[in-house]
């Protein structure tokens, strides 16, 4: 592992035994200024999320989920925080929103603030949100929200119930990841949380095994989407929100299923696994 994601693990060893996040944190927040998107960075994003959006090449656009790799190592920073205390060892991604306002091209270069926007009591554990934005040349471009829960218990009974269940179904996609993706998307993302890395640290954390990270899962489902309903323009995306649910295991089939939308420019999905569990649930996509 590298010298930070070893300060990863000494935050989790130091605070093994927290059972409460520090709630003075709330409101913390600071800025960073990172390198400019590349090509390399866009070729090897798309190839470990098994996108194939010809736009990369021919407009110069930016995978829509390039911004996890550009934004985890912020989060990464403020979540071993010395005066967070919080509990890694039981904290999984809960939820995410993404709302971009351009798309995101070669040679950008983002100013991203993170900002620490609550800490509260869900039936499950503790849940801190965290909020970020990306500016380029002082023009907001993307907006992201993220729910970061600490679970009482190393596994809880999670209902396999979304929103969507009463909606008409519209279409299906299959999508397959693969053994070892989730060591590729670590080493494009940034992402070498024990959890997608380690098996034994995986298992300690509750699960058979490492698993795909949830970003892959939703960069994923993003991209066939785009795929699908908009023939491949990035430029008609506005925003991709939802929850996570039951952990992806590398080497699963993984099923996208499109339902109707009574809103213009929306569909609601969700992802099930080869069990008919759902991994993503409740989540919609707009778009122009």
């Amino acid at each position: 592992m590298s010298s930070f994601d070893w300060k990863l693990f000494k935050s989790l060893i130091k605070n093994i035994n927290s059972y409460k996040m520090n709630r003075n944190m709330i409101g913390y927040s600071f800025e960073e200024i990172i390198k400019p998107i590349s090509h390399q960075d866009i070729e090897l994003f798309s190839n470990a999320t098994k996108d194939n959006n010809p736009a990369y090449f021919s407009k110069y656009y930016a995978p829509p989920f390039l911004l996890y790799k550009l934004t985890f190592p912020l989060i990464k920073k403020l979540l071993i925080h010395e005066g967070l205390n919080i509990n890694l060892l039981r904290g999984v991604f809960a939820d995410q929103k993404i709302i971009w306002h351009n798309p995101l091209k070669v040679d950008d270069q983002l100013k991203i603030k993170i900002e620490i926007n609550n800490i509260i009591e869900t039936p499950v554990g503790e849940k801190i949100k965290i909020s970020g934005r990306g500016f380029n040349k002082n023009v907001l471009v993307v907006e992201s929200q993220t729910g970061f829960i600490v679970r009482k218990k190393l596994k809880n009974p999670r209902k396999n119930i979304e929103q969507t269940k009463d909606l008409k179904e519209k279409f299906r996609i299959e999508m397959q990841t693969e053994k070892g993706q989730e060591l590729k998307f670590a080493e494009v993302s940034g992402d070498f949380n024990f959890i997608h890395i380690n098996p034994l640290l995986a298992k300690l954390a509750g699960f058979k095994g490492t698993i795909l990270h949830g970003a892959c899962v939703m960069s994923m489902s993003c991209s066939n989407l785009i795929e699908k309903i908009l023939n491949n323009d990035i430029g008609q995306l506005i925003s991709i929100n939802g929850r996570f649910g039951y952990p992806v295991y590398p080497g699963e089939k993984l099923i996208l299923i499109g339902y109707e939308s009574i809103n213009k420019n929306s569909i609601p999905f969700a992802v099930i696994n080869s069990n008919g569990k759902f991994v993503f649930k409740n989540g919609l996509l707009t778009y122009k």
